[in-house]
């Protein structure tokens, strides 16, 4: 009698083993086929400055080559990267053989990468859908400053633009700063009558990116975390719906030094960053100019100089010891805007365009600084009156 209960208990746990372990693969398939999510292995990194994603080169890194990948963007949002044959961001390869249709290159960092966007949602992919007349070859690489823009500017002058269209950051104005350049790096520095270059071609080392992965809260798996995040899609779904933050590593929340920026009185390592972007901004035109192509410039503000939620939490943080007065958040707009009107540079105020949107939530991706595609639809019809 004890035998036959010891079986029966015996094949009930089976079953609901058996049971669980079909419902599980069940769901596994399910949300591979409807909801698949970036898998954290070689092929599918977790994020974009991890070695396996990026192709060190002399200016900097850029993406690789014929990349088919999703990606998390901010607020967990999944989207989807490919890159031609020459590693930037499009469905095709850059011809250097001249067509009928208008040429357009486009150069900045993640905004005009489009991060956080599919690929017919970045901004260069927009302009070609609503002008059928136009081909954008998408220059913009993540996490390029300015200067490094200028150098990839510099390297493919051959491609004949009829029109070049360069996006300035806030961060931008810390990219130039040479103790917080990141990955070994070039950068610029303008010493009052011209500019020069520093630590080019990049160099790299390993222990310089796990520096760079640890300031940026690049987060680190270990364990059976980091082989279930490798394998399975449905583990990945669950830690992204429960917030999971199993064997993450983080650094201690820092104040974050952009917000400095907006000081009336800015520090004079700003004060220098500012004039070493506007001297780039005027290299660009005397390239564009030797190549008869227009140049177009345009300042992306952050979301905190847009938003006045934004702009308290900010003033609020415990890390800004500073009086509200001290702050403009028009204050770097009006500078680069400036420096576009002295230089004779077209340009596009997208400060004043935002600013004066009811609605600043729907510009940018939540919790992040990338924009959404109503942002880049409005910025993109901004753009269609200089182009």
């Amino acid at each position: 009698m004890k035998i036959r209960i010891k079986r029966v208990v015996l094949n009930n746990i089976l079953f609901i083993l058996a049971s669980l372990l079909i419902s599980i693969l069940f769901a596994e398939i399910m949300v591979r086929t409807l909801y698949p999510q970036p898998l954290y292995n070689k092929h599918n990194p977790e994020h974009p400055d991890f070695p396996e994603f990026i192709n060190f080169t002399e200016i900097g890194g850029l993406s690789r080559p014929n990349l088919d990948i999703l990606r998390y963007g901010e607020a967990n949002r999944l989207f989807r990267v490919r890159t031609n044959s020459q590693g930037f961001r499009s469905d095709y390869d850059f011809s250097l053989q001249k067509n009928p249709k208008k040429r357009i290159l486009f150069f900045g960092d993640s905004v005009m990468f489009g991060d956080g966007l599919d690929q017919d949602q970045a901004l260069p992919a927009v302009i070609e859908r609503m002008n059928p007349d136009v081909e954008s070859y998408n220059f913009g690489v993540a996490a390029f400053s300015l200067g490094q823009a200028y150098l990839l500017f510099r390297q493919n002058l051959n491609y004949k633009p009829d029109v070049v269209i360069v996006s300035i950051f806030t961060n931008d104005i810390i990219n130039e700063f040479p103790n917080n350049n990141r990955y070994g790096n070039p950068f610029f520095v303008f010493n009052g009558t011209s500019l020069i270059l520093y630590r080019y071609p990049s160099v790299y080392n390993e222990e310089e990116l796990n520096n760079a992965r640890e300031q940026h809260k690049v987060y680190k798996y270990s364990g059976h975390d980091r082989m279930l995040r490798s394998y399975s899609h449905l583990y990945v779904l669950l830690c992204k719906i429960f917030n999971s933050k199993s064997n993450q590593k983080y650094p201690d929340a820092k104040f974050h030094p952009r917000y400095q920026y907006y000081l009336k009185q800015p520090s004079p390592e700003i004060q220098n960053s500012v004039l070493t972007l506007c001297a780039l901004a005027n290299e660009f035109k005397v390239q564009t100019d030797k190549i008869n192509s227009t140049l177009v410039f345009m300042y992306v503000p952050d979301p905190v100089e847009i938003d006045p939620e934004e702009r308290i939490n900010a003033i609020n943080a415990d890390a800004l010891h500073y009086d509200p007065n001290d702050f403009d958040f028009g204050i770097i707009a009006s500078y680069f805007n400036t420096c576009f009107r002295n230089q004779n540079i077209s340009y596009v105020d997208i400060y004043s365009l935002f600013v004066n949107e009811p609605n600043p939530k729907l510009l940018y991706n939540h919790l992040g600084s990338h924009w959404t595609p109503f942002g880049v639809t409005k910025v993109a019809e901004k753009l269609q009156t200089l182009i």
